[in-house]
């Protein structure tokens, strides 16, 4: 029936309505309902829309520009010392280098001992196929180089060799972007305003125009809530 009226021409648009960016973000911390959003004498203003008929607070109305505001300070609680993160992330980078090449040094090992095993393994087929070795005797020998070669598979196996680099370049670029969230969120327009408070948050919870609780998104969560004077690895935890 829809597609009908689209192809009839029945259908007409609907006017478009007032954008409020941060219609959806706001929660009244009294009573735990969204704030809503509407125009009056020119200036944007919030407020609680009652939805459960309880609150004694929405009858508060919020202004854009302090909500806007108290936005902005719940993104500035994700800022790193830039400076702080670049060094952490140098000597991170370092350490893991070590772990790399000892790693690696192990690993080459482990593979020229294979490596050996798979040549006497050659020569012993060649030595028994010219008849200079008895049947026993090649099946012994063989038996034991292919239980060598077991060993050394498994350890080869459970030798981790990742540096660590690869998690530790997407850390430190989070960081880095966690750190602009606050400046994007002020200079953009309302629809990105809207986007990047909406990536970061789940709510704000406002009580007489301050804010009561934040509640971050995981990932930010954790910037929020990491200590400053820890290294970069353990700022997000395990």
């Amino acid at each position: 029936d829809q597609a009908q009226a689209v192809l009839t021409g029945t259908t007409r648009p609907k006017a478009q309505t007032l954008f409020f960016p941060l219609r959806g973000i706001l929660l009244c911390s009294s009573c735990g309902c969204q704030y809503t959003a509407s125009l009056k004498k020119g200036h944007q203003y919030y407020y609680c829309t009652n939805g459960k008929g309880i609150c004694s607070a929405h009858a508060k109305y919020l202004r854009s520009e302090p909500a806007t505001e108290l936005v902005a300070e719940a993104l500035g609680c994700i800022r790193f010392d830039e400076e702080l993160v670049e060094i952490m992330y140098e000597a991170k980078r370092e350490m893991y280098q070590d772990r790399f090449s000892y790693t690696e040094a192990i690993q080459k090992r482990l593979q020229g001992q294979l490596e050996a095993l798979e040549r006497q393994e050659t020569k012993l087929f060649e030595d028994s196929s010219a008849g200079i070795l008895s049947p026993d005797f090649y099946e012994r020998q063989m038996l034991s180089i292919r239980n060598k070669k077991i060993a050394l598979q498994k350890e080869l196996k459970e030798l981790k060799i990742e540096s660590g680099l690869d998690t530790l370049e997407p850390i430190k670029s989070a960081f880095i972007q966690a750190n602009s969230m606050q400046n994007r969120f002020l200079e953009a327009d309302p629809t990105e305003q809207k986007r990047v408070a909406s990536e970061v948050l789940w709510n704000l919870l406002v009580q007489d125009g301050q804010i009561k609780e934040v509640r971050y998104k995981s990932f930010y969560k954790a910037l929020a809530e990491a200590p400053r004077n820890s290294d970069l690895e353990s700022l997000l935890g395990e």
